[in-house]
């Protein structure tokens, strides 16, 4: 029963995160395709290589870090969390725009519940959902630059 709701919360989590973003990519303007095209001229060696080691530890700082320091320093995770979001959408991302932040603050909210849902059941296990999330939204990330960005 425990392994279900474990799936159940990571397939939820998935859901939200990709169909939160594509809905945000219908509602909110589109941003500056310049810096989309400037990616795509990037070694794709290079765009992976630096892009999964920064997602990774956004993911690490924001979410796993932020909640656990919550924890242990205020004895309140949820704070963490809060910080988290904050942290992650406006601070990070206040230089893009409001799209910018709007998209970023959903990442981080998404994340950072399913983390608290899963860290109650098994940290690893919490860990590895963010570090997979971040991933599989790095390599969307990937497929839209190098597809839409030449």
């Amino acid at each position: 029963m425990q392994t279900f709701s474990t799936w159940k919360v990571v397939c939820l989590t998935t859901f939200l995160l990709f169909g939160g973003i594509w809905a945000l990519a219908l509602v909110l303007p589109g941003g500056d395709n310049s810096k989309l095209q400037a990616l795509a001229h990037a070694p794709i060696a290079l765009f992976i290589g630096v892009g999964v080691a920064v997602y990774v530890l956004e993911g690490l700082v924001w979410t796993v870090g932020a909640i656990e320091l919550g924890a242990r320093l205020a004895r309140s995770p949820r704070l963490g969390a809060a910080v988290g979001v904050g942290g992650y959408g406006l601070l990070s991302h206040w230089s893009g725009g409001s799209s910018s932040v709007i998209a970023a603050t959903w990442i981080a909210l998404v994340l950072n519940c399913s983390y608290l849902t899963l860290r109650q059941r098994c940290k690893r296990i919490a860990i590895l959902s963010t570090v997979g999330h971040k991933l599989a939204y790095f390599l969307m990330a990937a497929y839209v630059v190098y597809t839409y960005g030449a």
